[in-house]
């Protein structure tokens, strides 16, 4: 009976561990995608007119937004000038998972925003029909 406890007293501070370190992993993801978005959002208000600008602003905001991740920004986006795709790439630290040599876990997001008149949409990995911004539909990107 003490031999079962023991076990199954292990078993739940595994999965306990293997918790945590997800949980970690998908914060870190969380504030990668946010800073995706930030940066594209602002990088599109220059577009098409300064894409140098619109690259600059993308960083700044994405540093703003995280710490220690690499920004890529891609503007002509899919040969649209008013398109500007900003991709993160975060590493999110492990606690327990370094028991099995799993140290850190590579994270990257990644956003697209599209000048529309003064007005700019930010579309991301995920499925988006519209945004309402001013009570004017924003088509999507």
């Amino acid at each position: 009976m003490m031999a079962f406890a023991a076990i199954s007293m292990t078993a739940i501070v595994a999965v306990a561990a293997f918790a945590i370190d997800v949980g970690s992993w998908y914060k870190v993801s969380r504030q990668a995608e946010a800073a995706a978005d930030a940066g594209a959002t602002a990088a599109a208000t220059d577009l098409p007119g300064s894409p140098a600008t619109a690259v600059t602003d993308a960083q700044t905001y994405v540093n703003k937004n995280i710490s220690g991740a690499t920004t890529t920004t891609v503007t002509p986006y899919g040969g649209d000038s008013s398109k500007i795709q900003v991709t993160v790439h975060a590493t999110a630290p492990s606690y327990f998972a370094k028991i099995f040599g799993i140290n850190s876990v590579s994270v990257t997001e990644s956003a697209i925003a599209k000048r529309v008149s003064e007005l700019c949409a930010p579309v991301l990995s995920s499925s988006l029909d519209a945004i309402v911004v001013s009570d004017e539909t924003l088509e999507p990107v």
